[in-house]
């Protein structure tokens, strides 16, 4: 049952990064510039099209890695998932399909807050850490069978390694709130 969440949790890695980068790119000065809201009115002034590009392209960058690693031998030791990342174009297509998807579910989050009239940054319980994740694994059904219990570590591990990143980024000032 290890060796499976294990799977599980390097198959759905670039979720978790694609979920995290918009943070660090925020920080980088040269792509500024694409810190235009993707819409203002429906998602908030935080979605910005630089997290987006920045999340799905370190999603697909984390594909490949897993990819490579794959190739190497090195993740075979311990866990079976060659059929995502079998080759480069599977590792950019699941990295990109896991990210993407991980964002788009922050997206639909941002938007519902905005519709009870949350503002951007606010608290939103029980989605906060788990909107991405959950979105995550709806993308990935045509692909992947999870148990229940295979569910309930991605819903488990989302968050908590969300808001561990998330208090991470607040210590060093890259965030406004720890959550």
């Amino acid at each position: 049952m290890i060796t499976r969440l294990l799977e599980v949790f390097f198959i759905f890695l670039p979720a978790f990064v694609g979920n995290a980068l918009p943070v660090v790119a925020k920080n980088i000065p040269g792509i500024r510039r694409f810190s235009r809201p993707i819409s203002p009115t429906w998602l908030g002034r935080n979605k910005t099209y630089r997290g987006l590009i920045a999340g799905v392209l370190g999603g697909m960058l984390c594909g490949i890695i897993l990819t490579a690693l794959v190739h190497s031998g090195f993740l075979l030791q311990w866990v079976r998932f060659d059929s995502f990342y079998r080759d480069f174009w599977n590792g950019i297509f699941f990295g990109f399909l896991l990210s993407f998807g991980a964002l788009i579910g922050d997206m639909i989050k941002s938007f519902a807050k905005r519709r009870v009239g949350k503002k951007p940054g606010a608290m939103f319980q029980p989605w906060d850490g788990i909107d991405y994740i959950l979105a995550t694994i709806i993308v990935m059904l045509p692909f992947i069978f999870l148990s229940w219990v295979e569910i309930i570590f991605l819903l488990l591990i989302g968050p908590l390694l969300s808001l561990t990143c998330n208090t991470i980024a607040y210590s060093i000032g890259w965030k406004d709130c720890w959550y």
